[in-house]
């Protein structure tokens, strides 16, 4: 089983939410989740992140 087979859309939202929490700890921990699943999934998760959730370009 890889990242392909898991539905990642269901959790992204929450992860991105995550990503301006007001705990240091869990912002860190959120980056470090989009970071993971990027290098599995690649440059369309970036995209992705770009386009539905108006995450800036690093």
């Amino acid at each position: 089983h890889g990242a392909d087979d898991m539905s990642l859309s269901s959790v992204i939202p929450s992860i991105v939410k995550l990503l301006s929490d007001p705990n240091e700890k869990v912002r860190e921990t959120a980056v470090t989740t989009v970071v993971n699943i990027y290098r599995h999934v690649g440059e369309k998760f970036r995209i992705d992140l770009q386009r539905k959730h108006n995450l800036p370009q690093a």
